[in-house]
């Protein structure tokens, strides 16, 4: 079973893949997603600073339109713990993600803010590995995709020009 988790801090996705992991066992394969523009769990994984770096201590602005994913320093449990159990982390732009908040609307009517629709992101950018390396043929794949429900519907009508305009340039 493969898992796409939005992170920001990653504490919410690290306690979800650990909970998967403890229950589910090691055939369970979580895969982050974050903001190009802030990714702060890649970054503490990456230098083994965990929670003493921050996205805007390397120059990063962190802005993005996935604003709920929009921290600049990991949580001390994204680095120490996941650093085992995490297979891996996707980073994505915020056209990716503003296009996949206009196609959810329109093939699942889902009002998503861009930051839930994260995992997708992670989805499509994992993949070329994944099936390299695992074999698929029995593989479930699940997007964990929460957000938006609070929403100023003026934000989703915004959310979805965007998203339709990308797509309309592809």
């Amino acid at each position: 079973m493969f898992v796409y988790l939005p992170a920001g801090v990653g504490g919410s996705p690290g306690g979800t893949t650990f909970g998967l992991k403890t229950i589910l066992g090691p055939n369970v394969h979580a895969i982050f997603a974050e903001p190009t523009h802030v990714p702060s769990v890649v970054l503490g994984m990456a230098t083994g600073l965990n929670e003493k770096i921050s996205v805007y201590d390397i120059g990063l602005d962190g802005l993005t339109e996935a604003d709920g994913l929009a921290v600049g320093r990991p949580s001390r449990l994204a680095g120490h713990v996941l650093r085992t159990i995490l297979q891996g982390i996707a980073t994505f732009d915020d056209d990716r993600v503003l296009a996949y908040t206009a196609e959810m609307m329109d093939t699942q009517q889902m009002q998503l803010e861009p930051s839930a629709t994260a995992g997708f992101a992670a989805l499509r950018q994992a993949q070329p590995y994944l099936t390299q390396h695992y074999p698929m043929a029995n593989a479930s794949h699940i997007v964990w995709s929460t957000g938006g429900m609070l929403m100023p519907a003026s934000e989703h009508e915004r959310n979805y020009k965007l998203g339709k305009a990308i797509l309309d340039r592809k």
